[in-house]
């Protein structure tokens, strides 16, 4: 099966419930809307990803070159169930008609894309097993950048640290991540500039903003209420830091979605050990990185005066 978005599928299905589960879903997370997935067997993928080239060299007449290999990492991502539950009680569907039903399902979806967000930032496997690593977790070395360009104390975003960032990537990427705090700190640093402009509108009618033709994502709060990316981060002796994530996208070469099989869906009606409606929704999904530089995170950014 070839790897397709969650709008996709979507587009794809005859169940209209369906389809507004999918693209409730893939609405809430900016990551969501542009991941495009590949089905897995066995819920993990072994691939190989290239670490380091091969030497190369000019050689003099009768002289030789030296044999060597390029370092290629073997790897191995695995799929992880996600889902939840939605129950409406019975009497609220005679006061309230289908729709209260509706609105529930949709806030478990709302709720699950909102804590994909989360873990997408801030998973950690070995902390939590059943959970996925997030980029928090795989953006180590020459994929983390710091804002004052060292690491040891955070500094305010300049457009040279923003610029580095997106260097940092194999080619130009697609989504740039943040919060909405540092969102407010480029839209100021970039308010007189034509590099900040708004996007074409994109499948929901929304027009992002944009930096340098590179879509701005923005992460708000998880389904607790938390903000994921708050200005909460410790570079050196700055307590009060936020980061911005760069990403690329790209099924089997750069960023790509992982699942063992498409979502599934699966509405008991009115069940017999409670009075209640329910609908269940799960999917084995994951993430792979099969490009060292398909994504990079520029930390230590500081709150501007003014902006937050």
């Amino acid at each position: 099966m070839a790897a397709i978005t969650l709008v996709e599928y979507a587009k794809g299905s005859t169940n209209t419930l369906v389809q507004g589960v999918i693209e409730t879903f893939a609405t809430g997370s900016p990551v969501l809307g542009k991941l495009a997935f590949r089905t897995v067997s066995g819920g993990a993928i072994q691939y190989l990803q290239e670490s380091s080239l091969p030497g190369i060299a000019f050689r003099a007449i009768n002289g030789t070159y030296t044999a060597d290999s390029g370092l290629i990492l073997p790897l191995i991502e695995k799929t992880k169930p996600m889902g939840g539950e939605a129950e409406t009680d019975t009497i609220l569907v005679d006061r309230f008609g289908p729709a209260r039903r509706s609105q529930d399902i949709m806030m478990k979806v709302k709720a699950a894309a909102r804590y994909f967000d989360k873990v997408i930032i801030d998973g950690d496997e070995t902390a939590t097993p059943l959970l996925i690593n997030g980029l928090n977790k795989r953006l180590t070395g020459n994929q983390l950048l710091y804002a004052d360009g060292v690491g040891t104390i955070g500094a305010n975003l300049k457009e040279n640290a923003l610029d580095a960032l997106i260097d940092a990537l194999d080619e130009k990427p697609d989504l740039l991540l943040m919060g909405k705090a540092i969102r407010r700190q480029v839209a100021y640093l970039f308010r007189d500039s034509s590099l900040l402009s708004t996007g074409e509108p994109n499948y929901w009618g929304v027009r992002p903003m944009m930096y340098d033709g590179i879509e701005i994502g923005i992460i708000d709060k998880d389904n607790d209420g938390n903000v994921i990316l708050a200005m909460d981060e410790t570079v050196g002796a700055s307590t009060t830091c936020g980061s911005i994530y760069a990403l690329k996208f790209g099924a089997d070469r750069y960023i790509s979605g992982i699942q063992s099989a498409a979502p599934r869906f699966k509405d008991f009606g009115e069940v017999a050990d409670k009075p209640c409606y329910r609908f269940r929704w799960e999917w084995d999904c994951g993430i792979a990185m099969f490009h060292p530089r398909c994504a990079a995170r520029l930390s230590g950014i500081t709150a501007v005066s003014g902006t937050v």
